[in-house]
C-alpha cells in the first residue's frame, strides 16, 4: 500500500499535522509489516530543493517528491487534489482505497484493513 501525502512548507495545516505523520505514524508504518505501507511526500513547495528541506526540517524518513516532476502523474492512482493537506492511499492493485485530508493518515491502519 501507499500513501501520497500532498503537502508544502508553506501550509500551515500541513505544518500542523506533520509531526505526527513523520514520527508516531510512519514509526508505526515501519514497525507493522502485515500491511505494508509506504508514504511518498508529494510536496508543492516551489523547487525540489524546498520539498527536500521541508520533509528533512520534520525527520521525515519517507520518500519525497517535486509535485511538479513529471513522473509524479505516472504514479498508480495518482489525481492532482483541489487543497492540501491532501492524502491519497492506493492499494496493491494501484486501485484508490481512500482520498481525503492528510490528516487521515493517522487513521491508516484502519482504512488499509477496512479494504482487504
Amino acid at each position: 500500500y501507499f500513501i501520497y501525502l500532498f503537502s508544502a512548507s508553506w501550509c500551515g495545516p500541513c505544518k500542523a499535522i506533520m509531526p505526527d505523520i513523520a514520527g508516531k505514524h510512519y514509526t508505526e508504518m515501519r514497525k507493522s509489516k502485515k500491511p505494508s505501507v509506504e508514504i511518498i511526500l508529494i510536496g508543492k513547495d516551489q523547487t525540489p530543493e524546498g520539498v527536500g528541506e521541508y520533509r528533512d526540517h520534520y525527520k521525515a524518513k519517507f520518500f519525497a517528491v517535486h509535485g511538479k516532476d513529471p513522473a509524479v502523474k505516472q504514479l498508480p492512482g495518482y489525481t492532482e487534489p483541489n487543497g492540501i493537506p491532501h492524502c491519497i492511499f492506493v492499494d496493491k492493485k494501484g486501485e484508490v482505497i481512500h482520498s481525503g485530508h492528510g490528516s487521515a493518515i493517522g487513521n491508516w491502519k484502519n482504512i488499509v484493513e477496512n479494504a482487504k
